[in-house]
């Protein structure tokens, strides 16, 4: 079993995450919002990007209706009407130019532009507009060669007397 879970685990890891999507819901009585789903109860996946996107994250509302069992002899009369209001926001996620050399082996690369042409994946805006990211495995690779690197700098030797005096402004405040 560990070794079928490694193997599905690494074929994952070898694929760019491009979008990163949140549902949130809330219990709500009432009357369901114009948004809402009351006709079909079941839930409908929303679109993998809004079409009208203006941000990298953008709210998709919807509502499923659930009917309250009613209980006690008034409630017939009483009976409120529950339902999940549901915002779900989609946002692009763009790896880190590290992120590029590390992992992503060349066949999964090809697979998302394939992928993502034929579904008419916007790359532009994926690429402007999308929040970077980075693995964990490779931030602390990046942490570890930046504090290499930061160690092997030369020190910034201040000589002109007017940088000399602004450092001194700065320090004394």
């Amino acid at each position: 079993m560990q070794a079928r879970y490694s193997r599905v685990r690494d074929a994952a890891a070898s694929y760019t995450i491009t979008q990163f999507g949140l549902s949130c819901f809330s219990l709500s009585s009432g009357p369901p919002s114009s948004s809402s789903a009351a006709h079909n109860p079941t839930p409908q996946p929303s679109p993998a990007v809004p079409a009208a996107a203006e941000a990298a994250a953008t709210p998709d509302a919807s509502s499923v209706t659930a009917q309250q069992p009613a209980a006690g002899p008034a409630a017939s009369h009483t009976a409120q009407q529950q339902h999940f209001e549901v915002t779900t926001f989609n946002a692009y996620i763009f790896p880190e130019p590290l992120s590029w050399e590390v992992s992503g082996s060349t066949p999964a690369r090809r697979f998302l532009v394939d992928a993502g042409s034929a579904n008419h994946f916007d790359f532009n805006k994926w690429v402007a507009q999308g929040v970077p990211y980075m693995a964990l495995r490779e931030h602390a690779k990046k942490k570890q060669s930046g504090a290499r690197q930061s160690s092997k700098t030369n020190p910034v030797v201040l000589e002109k007397e007017e940088d000399l005096a602004f450092v001194a402004a700065l320090l004394a405040e």
